[in-house]
């Protein structure tokens, strides 16, 4: 998604002047032994508000743009495997002195470590705290201050708790703040892989009946029901990102049935595709290295018995691991695009569809216009800035 954010060579010149002239020194804010889990914060970079309207290609621009941005590299405690681990992400604050509502955004999937919130150089989500936010966004566990671990893509318990700690963190952080702080608002939005953390975390603050106080939800393009998105990529031959349908079920196999690979995956792919997505490689050498036909990567058994609807021993993982079935009470838009190629827009309205079966009365389904997408590569990527804007741009209402 970062891509989609600066327009040009000129604009990242002006960016990496800003860099250069308000980060030559690093910022640590002091922090008490008593903090649960908090454990540090570092500046990353600063940019101006003429900085942000230059490079943010949306309507009316320089009406939405209140102020630049100070972002910060934060380190906080979480659990994996029961066990408690340094996990990271970033926390973005208006430059403008005051009190501002808080938002969780979820990144997008991501496959190399380099391109996780704290490890990136530029801003992508972080820029919409110019729109009068503080937003943080969690690198995940498997990323930034946690890497040495296998990313648990797609994970409901996961997804959640990594992003509840980092709210805690970011309350702690704040606890002490004079001149600017977070109010009583708080969002969460999400697009792709985001969607669905963002999903995920929602129906955990819910479920768990955790003390959050939520204001609205905005999702794009989440994949809610796993089960749903396998079943639309299983029904084709082939499909442009094996990765994202491997990924998911690396993690249910790891963390759940721990079954011999090549009951997924077929040779070569059985023996590499867990070093594939080690967080080491970019985007395109995974996909060069991947094959787009289904069953030459994934075991033939396991494609048919999905495709029949047959029980496998994936398919408890993937009914747990979704996020779609249940009764939102609070506004909560999903956003779409139509001609998305890798997340089908039919998962979005089965999961709307749901939701209202559910007995949820403000769930609505927005359609991201062409305007905001750009043309000419990936629809699903492309769109995901755009489905993060009117995300904002609603968040601004309330």
């Amino acid at each position: 998604m970062k891509k989609h954010t600066f327009k040009s060579a000129a604009i990242l010149l002006l960016i990496f002047t800003s860099l250069f002239s308000s980060c030559t020194k690093e910022e640590n804010k002091p922090e008490e032994e008593k903090n649960t889990y908090l454990v540090s914060t570092e500046i990353k970079y600063a940019f101006s508000e003429t900085i942000l309207e230059a490079s943010l290609d949306f309507p009316n621009i320089e009406d939405l743009v209140k102020n630049g941005i100070k972002t910060y590299k934060l380190s906080y405690t979480t659990k994996y495997n029961n066990e408690d681990i340094t996990a990271s992400g970033t926390l973005t604050l208006p430059d403008v002195p005051g009190n501002y509502p808080l938002v969780l955004v979820e990144r997008g999937t991501i496959l190399e470590n380099s391109a996780s919130p704290s490890e990136s150089a530029l801003p992508s989500y972080e820029a919409f705290a110019g729109m009068g936010f503080i937003v943080f966004v969690p690198d995940m566990i498997g990323y930034g201050d946690s890497n040495d671990i296998l990313h648990p893509y797609f994970d409901y318990d996961y997804s959640a708790t990594a992003s509840i700690d980092m709210y805690y963190a970011v309350k702690e952080y704040f606890k002490d703040a004079e001149t600017t702080n977070i109010n009583d608002d708080f969002f969460i939005s999400g697009y792709s892989q985001g969607g669905y953390s963002a999903m995920a975390t929602y129906k955990y603050i819910v479920e768990n009946d955790i003390d959050i106080d939520i204001k609205a939800v905005g999702t794009g393009a989440g994949g809610y029901n796993v089960m749903s998105i396998i079943d639309n990529v299983l029904n084709e031959d082939t499909y442009p990102a094996t990765i994202l349908l491997a990924m998911p079920m690396v993690t249910y196999n790891e963390l759940y049935t721990h079954k011999p690979t090549s009951d997924i995956f077929n040779s070569p792919y059985d023996a590499m595709v867990q070093s594939v997505i080690d967080g080491e490689k970019e985007w395109s050498e995974i996909a060069y290295s991947l094959p787009t036909t289904i069953k030459d990567i994934f075991n033939a058994d396991l494609v048919d018995d999905l495709r029949a609807g047959t029980t496998t021993f994936l398919t408890q993982p993937i009914i747990d691991n979704s996020v779609h079935n249940w009764s939102p009470k609070l506004p909560l838009r999903l956003y779409h695009y139509p001609l998305d190629e890798i997340i089908p827009i039919a998962t979005t309205h089965s999961t709307l569809k749901t939701m209202e079966d559910n007995g949820a009365t403000d769930v609505k389904f927005i359609e991201i216009p062409n305007e905001l997408v750009e043309h000419g590569t990936s629809a699903h990527s492309s769109a995901g800035i755009g489905a993060l804007f009117l995300a904002f741009t609603e968040f601004g209402k309330y």
